[in-house]
Formats: structure tokens, C-alpha cells, sequence
């Protein structure tokens, strides 16, 4: 079995902005996510066998999408800020109808739809709760509320596999779907 989701991969200038923004909130209780694995999850594929990697291949290379832009944006917390377990930044552009069409393809596969897509890139998760990250959070959001990083072309999106290691996971691409 394998772990793998579908993302949209970050150029490294966008990477380099993000995680240097992200290092504001680097304190012990909180991980930041590392410079290499800064991505926009698009669809968690779960633990599935090589079997449902090879559907999934199929059904997304089924997919007609055109190149567009994604505009790297905004910050907030989940589940919510006062309550956060994630902090992430925004995205925000053309990407509901591509999220629908591979959803749409995952569903004939029995995956069940997402109906809460909100895009985002996580750029850390909360290890433990006190006043002073909650502060530190804050802080944080309300800094950054107007934080505009710029924009990405964005003209494929991937199947990747997660890889548990005793330093964190690493992430493999498995398939990268060009637009056209």
C-alpha cells in the first residue's frame, strides 16, 4: 500500500517566499513544513494499492484542462484561527474546475468527493497548545492578513506518494498530468 494525494507543485522562488514567511512562526510546539514539501494538495488519494495508482492514472489522463494562473495569497489556520492545527497561505484563481474534473474522475473509482475544497498550501502544523503559540498564531495571521506572494503558472498537476521517515515525509512524484 501506498500513500499518495494529488498536488499542484511550487517553483522554487515561490517555495524560498513562503518558507521564509513561514519561519515567523517557528517555535518549539509548532513544525514547519520543510522547503521541499511546500505544495497545494488537490485531492488526498489515501493508502491505496498499485492496482488503484494504475485506475487513477487512467481516469486522470482523461483530463482536458488549459494552463492557468494561481495567485499565492491570504493566510489562515484549520480547523479554525482561534483553534488552529494547520496555518497555511492561500490560492486563489482558476482552480475549482480543475479540482471538480478530478474529483469527478476519483468518484467513478469510489472516491468519495471532497465538498470542502479550500485551496491552500500548509506551511505549518500546531504539535501542542498554549497561550503563547496561540499568541504567537495570531500574531501571525494578523501580520500577514495582506500577504500577496504573487503568481504561479500552473500547467500539470501530479499523483505523488508520501514516504514516512523518521525525519518527516518525502514526496515522490508518481505522475505529472500536463495541461494543454
Amino acid at each position: 500500500m501506498v500513500r499518495t494525494f494529488i498536488s499542484i507543485d511550487l517553483p522554487d522562488n515561490i517555495k524560498d517566499d513562503i518558507y521564509e514567511i513561514g519561519k515567523n512562526l517557528d517555535t518549539d510546539g509548532i513544525k514547519l513544513v520543510e522547503h521541499d514539501n511546500l505544495h497545494l494538495t488537490l485531492k488526498f488519494t489515501g493508502e491505496i494499492s498499485q492496482l488503484k495508482i494504475d485506475e487513477i492514472i487512467q481516469n486522470l489522463s482523461k483530463i482536458r484542462f488549459k494552463p492557468f494562473r494561481l495567485k499565492i495569497q491570504g493566510v489562515g489556520a484549520f480547523p479554525t484561527e482561534k483553534n488552529a492545527r494547520i496555518v497555511w497561505i492561500g490560492a486563489k484563481g482558476y482552480i475549482l474546475p480543475l479540482v471538480d474534473l478530478i474529483e469527478t474522475e476519483l468518484e467513478r473509482l469510489k472516491f468519495k468527493r471532497d465538498e470542502k475544497f479550500h485551496p491552500h498550501i500548509t506551511i505549518a502544523r500546531i504539535k501542542k497548545q498554549n497561550s503563547d503559540i496561540k499568541n504567537k498564531i495570531e500574531k501571525f495571521l494578523v501580520d500577514n492578513h495582506n500577504l500577496d506572494i504573487g503568481s504561479v503558472l500552473v500547467d500539470n498537476f501530479r499523483l505523488k506518494k508520501s514516504i514516512l521517515t523518521g525525519k518527516g515525509p518525502t514526496y515522490e512524484t508518481i505522475k505529472e498530468f500536463k495541461m494543454e
